[in-house]
């Protein structure tokens, strides 16, 4: 299936080979958006730092998106760390045997910690995509 589409949310969730469009012809790229704005950005960055030089504006721009991508990194180490304390807090609630007995109040607690999980492996997803810009751009954590 050939999808066509501005939409990066969607790209990176449904693609896994991306076709770009270059004055010389097309290019082609395994994998969902992001790893392709990687690639990118790590071809970028070698091809100016060939040229011998970066420009000012390049350069800022580089280290801005350096910061951002190793803020975003600590943010979701930190999100995935506070909701996996939840989830643990609420099965650890859910052993109580007064709620073992309300199965109303079992069942909304085991809904929230299904959610929580749910919310984990989305953050793991970006935690390991992020992981992968910071490789291959040799960013320092």
């Amino acid at each position: 299936m050939i999808m066509v589409s501005h939409d990066r949310y969607f790209i990176n969730k449904l693609a896994d080979r991306i076709l770009y469009l270059t004055p010389n012809g097309v290019e082609s790229y395994s994998g969902d958006y992001d790893s392709f704005v990687a690639r990118e950005t790590v071809k970028t960055e070698q091809k100016t730092e060939s040229a011998g030089h970066l420009d000012y504006k390049e350069q800022k721009r580089l280290e801005a998106e350096k910061r951002k991508t190793l803020n975003r990194f600590a943010k979701v180490e930190d999100e995935i760390s506070n909701k996996e304390s939840e989830v643990e807090g609420l099965s650890k609630e859910l052993e109580n045997s007064d709620i073992a007995t309300d199965y109303v109040k079992a069942g909304e607690i085991t809904d929230k910690i299904t959610e929580l999980q749910d919310k984990i492996e989305s953050l793991m997803e970006e935690w390991e995509r992020l992981q992968m810009i910071i490789e291959e751009s040799g960013y320092d954590i």
